[in-house]
């Protein structure tokens, strides 16, 4: 614990590393930091190594063009031994950095002691003994390079050596300042329920824009959390307790005729000062202009030290067609909504808004959305919602590469319609780099990973989502489906309970609850829970089935009772075949279960990449038709 007491003393701290925070750059965090995960003195050893790495060799061991790829890379790439770059290095001494960076804590250097040890064996022109050697042997000499060891570091961050220490900690020798912001709904001033679309379209904008602004520093509440709040006189300290923020902006807006006045005020929740407050007017044709001086003012009050990229794109935005951007904003209050009805009423407007300007691409990366849910909720067989929006999303990225919004959708697109596993995580990465902080791209990277294999990873991305949109049933929901895959169940079932407290009825949430009641033999539990889930086929006979088929056999024969009615009902009403599948799995009909999953292959089932998660088809994966399945959709067969 030298190394630690030590590093310690230079930050004024009692400890370096705590569980569950991040300090420093992303380049110096260890595989089980960046995965979530419980942390001790060994995260410590794997920066040392880091450190050590880049001092010798003058390169970092994980590099990337963004965090997103540089997590990937700790996590699963291994580094250049630093003797293929640096040839004149002592022997063994690459050995000890790469002991101190393997990615496993359990088969890394345990402690400083065998890291010195292997340093002072080195310096003596020895091997490395690579064996945890007591500290009564080393004696004196171990206590020497325990010094000489901190003592240099302690040189080399004090006096900021190559940047190192603004590289570990951010600025003067202390972890870079990270804030928590929401935008609370802004208010519709005109009184008009007929402009909500605006007051909100400009509550979805500014969230959106202060999110990919300076990501290493801010962190933004997603939309979802933050409507909870619109109407309502909760007291600012209270909604920064529920959010967990640091910061709220607030603010109203106002359009007369072709002009649109927009105030806001930023207030610190500590103590509830206002830091700044103003009001700005344009023509509707300047409301990006106007959003940008927002943002730009925000960041002024916050200190953010923004990068000349992120300072070039507050200074330029174009003037639009206001027809355009009203038709698009109506669209994405409907699209928001995620009901049938409203998923028509928005396709109507972002179709007009293409109409008046067929060069617009946010409205295009709103029909990707509205074909994605289509797809999705399976209210539209897949054949005819999937060319339709990924066709919505490649146009979207055409017309504006930097759009996070289309490369989001067709991350989606690429992940759940096309299957093209390689081009999802191309996608998906592209999406975060622009703007880290969209909840919904932090989810559904989870669950690729997830499906991908890397269920650690995918807890990390997936938890990280339910922090940007604490209030939001749905990510809750997601989260609880990841902790399910990863066999944690008692914690799948808290996650959907916090998601029906956060919207009793939720059927997702109901369906999280039965598929972990059903893992732990609780078959009464979930037999209830089933009740809340088969409310999504909207059918009285599927209802009626589940429960005529409990009082008849008991569970087993009620969930076979919903396969048969969802079989029943075709092709009158359209359901999936993976998700009739998996009812079947429920009742143990595994011959059954396999005859549907096989039947969602050739329409591309969104939910059939998800086979290898569901703990239902566990029992099927020794069957040769399951394997076949897995090989077609170019997945691991060996997975867990």
């Amino acid at each position: 614990k030298v190394m630690d007491f030590g590093l310690a003393k230079l930050r004024g701290g009692s400890s370096l590393t705590r569980s569950q925070t991040t300090l420093g750059t992303v380049a110096y965090m260890s595989p089980e930091q960046a995965r979530g995960d419980e942390l001790d003195h060994r995260t410590d050893i794997w920066s040392l190594g880091v450190v050590l790495y880049e001092l010798l060799t003058g390169e970092l061991p994980f590099k990337g063009d963004h965090d997103q790829t540089v997590i990937h890379s700790i996590l699963h790439k291994t580094p250049k031994p630093p003797l293929k770059i640096r040839p004149d290095m002592p022997p063994g001494l690459d050995e000890i950095v790469l002991k101190s960076l393997v990615k496993n804590a359990g088969n890394r250097y345990q402690s400083m002691e065998e890291v010195c040890g292997d340093l002072g064996a080195v310096a003596e022109g020895l091997k490395p003994l690579k064996a945890h050697l007591p500290s009564t042997f080393l004696g004196i000499r171990t206590a020497y390079i325990f010094s000489a060891l901190v003592l240099v570091l302690a040189i080399l961050l004090g006096f900021n050596v190559g940047g190192l220490r603004s590289r570990i900690f951010g600025g003067a020798g202390r972890p870079e300042r990270f804030i928590k912001l929401a935008v609370l709904p802004f208010e519709n001033l005109t009184g008009d329920p007929e402009q909500e679309y605006l007051s909100e379209g400009l509550t979805q904008e500014m969230i959106t824009l202060l999110g990919r602004l300076h990501p290493g520093s801010l962190g933004v509440i997603a939309r979802t959390s933050v409507m909870r709040y619109k109407g309502t006189n909760t007291p600012i300290d209270q909604i920064g307790r529920e959010l967990g923020v640091d910061y709220i902006l607030e603010g109203s807006a106002r359009r007369e005729g072709g002009r649109v006045r927009v105030s806001a005020e930023l207030i610190q929740v500590r103590d509830q000062t206002q830091l700044w407050s103003d009001a700005f007017e344009r023509e509707m044709a300047g409301i990006l202009s106007l959003q940008n001086d927002v943002a730009r003012e925000v960041a002024k009050a916050l200190a953010l030290k923004l990068l000349p990229s992120e300072q070039a794109r507050l200074a330029t935005a174009q003037s639009i067609n206001p027809e355009v951007h009203e038709a698009y904003l109506r669209g994405t209050f409907h699209w928001m909504k995620g009901t049938p009805e409203d998923l028509d009423i928005a396709q109507s407007y972002f179709d007009l808004a293409l109409e008046k300007d067929p060069s617009y691409a946010p409205a295009y990366t709103g029909l990707a959305w509205v074909w994605g849910y289509r797809n999705q909720m399976g209210l539209v067989p897949p054949d005819e919602a999937e060319p339709k929006a990924k066709a919505a999303a490649l146009r979207a990225i055409e017309l504006d590469e930097s759009f996070a919004g289309a490369h989001e959708a067709l991350a989606n697109v690429r992940f759940l319609i096309d299957w093209d596993w390689d081009g999802a995580r191309e996608s998906f990465l592209r999406s975060l780099e622009l703007n880290p902080n969209v909840a919904t791209a932090q989810a559904m990277y989870a669950h690729f990973l997830l499906i991908m294999g890397h269920g650690e990873e995918a807890l990390a991305h997936s938890k990280r989502s339910v922090d940007l949109d604490p209030l939001n049933p749905i990510l809750h929901d997601w989260y609880g489906f990841v902790l399910y895959a990863e066999r944690r169940y008692e914690e799948c079932i808290a996650e959907s309970r916090k998601a029906l407290k956060l919207q009793p009825g939720d059927v997702m949430g109901h369906i999280g609850l039965m598929l972990a009641m059903h893992e732990l033999g609780r078959e009464r539990e979930a037999f209830e829970a089933a009740k809340g889930c088969v409310k999504i086929y909207n059918d009285p006979r599927v209802e009626a089935a589940l429960d005529e088929g409990y009082a008849r056999g008991g569970y087993a024969v009620a969930m076979k009772s919903v396969g048969d009615a969802l079989v029943a009902r075709l092709p009158e009403a359209y359901a999936l075949p993976a998700d009739i599948a998996s009812w079947y799995a429920l009742a143990g009909e595994k011959e059954k279960a396999i005859e549907w999953l096989e039947k969602g292959l050739e329409p591309h089932d969104p939910v059939l990449p998800y086979i290898g998660c569901y703990r239902c088809f566990d029992g099927l994966h020794s069957d040769p038709r399951f394997q076949e399945l897995l090989r077609k959709m170019r997945l691991s067969a060996d997975y867990k």
